[in-house]
C-alpha cells in the first residue's frame, strides 16, 4: 500500500516551485497601506470538490485574479498533484541547471 500524501508535503513542493521560479513564498503580504493582499506570481494550492490543484496569483495585479497552473487537469487527488509537482520541479531544476 502506498504512503498517504499530506498537505505538508504538497506545501513543501509548492515552496520549492516558488523558490525555483523566483516568486514570493507567501501567498499574502501586507502592502504599504497596511492592507493584506495576494502576492503577484505566488504559486499555491487551491482546494475544492475534494481535490487540489496548483494556482498562481496573477503576475500583473497580484490582487484577486488567479491564473490557473493546474496542468490542464482541474482538481485532482493529492497524490496526482504530488506527482505533477515533482515533475514540474524536475523540469525547472533541469532548466536552471540546479
Amino acid at each position: 500500500m502506498s504512503e498517504r500524501i499530506t498537505e505538508a508535503q504538497l506545501k513543501a513542493l509548492v515552496k520549492r516551485v516558488n523558490e525555483l521560479t523566483g516568486n514570493p513564498i507567501e501567498e499574502y503580504a501586507i502592502n504599504d497601506d497596511g492592507i493584506l493582499q495576494q502576492t503577484a506570481g505566488n504559486f499555491h494550492i487551491a482546494y475544492a470538490y475534494g481535490g487540489v490543484k496548483l494556482e498562481q496569483n496573477d503576475v500583473d495585479s497580484g490582487v484577486t485574479s488567479h491564473t490557473t497552473s493546474d496542468f490542464d487537469r482541474g482538481y485532482v487527488t493529492k497524490r496526482e498533484l504530488y506527482n505533477q509537482l515533482r515533475a514540474f520541479i524536475a523540469g525547472l531544476s533541469y532548466k536552471k541547471g540546479a
